[in-house]
């Protein structure tokens, strides 16, 4: 019988990212053509700065604070959840959880983002552990 699943059997390793200065447009046009809901914001050296999640963008337009030309860094959330890839799937959803949000980044022993895991690649995977009802 295998062991429990782990982050690293459900996280996404191609992860798309912004710099901090990329426009809040280009942003709203990057969650439309694309299936993800959630972009690291790195800086020059590629170290995760912030996140912005659609969420994110749908809270500054519903409030005023959208502003096309704006940059990325002044709606992105500054916070950084982040778990082992040797986690598994059950802790990973404990800390969504406990933490309120719907990604957990992953990062190698350098401190450069590995992947990503998100509340949805969480209820997939759980799903597909207990027999249906």
């Amino acid at each position: 019988m295998a062991g429990p699943k782990r982050v690293s059997d459900v996280m996404t390793t191609r992860v798309a990212t912004v710099k901090p200065d990329v426009r809040l447009q280009t942003i709203a046009d990057a969650f439309e053509r694309h299936p993800f809901h959630h972009l690291p914001v790195v800086n020059q050296e590629g170290r995760v700065v912030g996140i912005i999640s659609d969420r994110d963008l749908i809270r500054a337009c519903t409030t005023g604070h959208f502003k096309a030309d704006a940059p990325a860094s002044s709606i992105m959330t500054q916070v950084i959840a982040s778990i082992s890839p040797d986690a598994t799937i059950v802790e990973a959803a404990q800390r969504l959880v406990k933490l309120g949000v719907n990604s957990l980044l992953v990062f190698d022993d350098e401190g450069r983002l590995r992947a990503i895991v998100t509340a949805r690649d969480l209820v997939k995977a759980l799903a597909g552990t207990e027999p249906p009802v």
